[in-house]
């Protein structure tokens, strides 16, 4: 670091006494690399982060055994078994466009989520991996 800024001053005193102009690639490219570099790490930063937070597996992922009831009070309660491990799966209401990240519990072979501020005779939607599942929020009236 301190041979840089000797020669970064010698070249300044360089200049200065022959009253040279400085170029502007000379501090253009380094600017321009830098830029760069700090986009490229910000940018990867970042695909890993969403890559990580959406729990991303593959579509040969083995859903099994999926059952989800709606317990009432704005709750459901997802389980499965899948053959990869999963740390989120998503929701969100039928049609909408945003989905929502819900982390799941390992539980043995099966892996358990609560969803919660759903709507009494809404319909959602739980993507797992490329599968999408549909869960009716009824509660059954007792007869």
């Amino acid at each position: 670091m301190f041979e840089l800024a000797q020669a970064y001053k010698a070249k300044k005193d360089y200049q200065m006494f022959w009253n040279k102009p400085a170029e502007w690639t000379a501090w253009a490219m380094p600017v321009v690399t830098v830029l760069l570099l700090t986009l490229g790490v910000a940018g990867g930063v970042y695909m890993v982060r969403y890559r990580q937070q959406a729990g991303i597996i593959t579509a040969d992922s083995g859903i099994i055994s999926f059952a989800a009831v709606y317990t009432g009070q704005g709750q459901a309660t997802v389980s499965f078994k899948s053959q990869q491990e999963v740390k989120f799966i998503e929701y969100r209401q039928e049609n909408a466009v945003e989905w929502l990240p819900a982390p799941v519990i390992l539980t043995g072979k099966l892996y358990i989520t609560r969803l919660s501020g759903l709507t009494e005779g809404g319909s959602y939607e739980i993507r797992i991996g490329d599968k999408i599942f549909r869960l009716l929020t009824v509660v059954a009236q007792p007869n």
